[in-house]
């Protein structure tokens, strides 16, 4: 039952998904106002794994 809720929501909102940078586009302009988000010059945080303890691995 979920898996049909899920796959019919999906085929409504096709269109509202892109798989490659050819399907990308943009917000409408009559819905939103466009803006920047400013972002500042700065070194990426590293972040290290989470290692999966023993006894749940598969």
């Amino acid at each position: 039952q979920e898996e049909k809720l899920f796959c019919h929501i999906m085929k409504l909102n096709k269109h509202a998904l892109a798989f490659d940078e050819a399907e990308q586009g943009n917000f409408r302009s009559d819905y939103f106002t466009p803006y920047i988000i400013p972002v500042l010059p700065h070194e990426p945080w590293e972040y290290h794994n989470i290692l999966i303890p023993p006894g749940i691995q598969d």
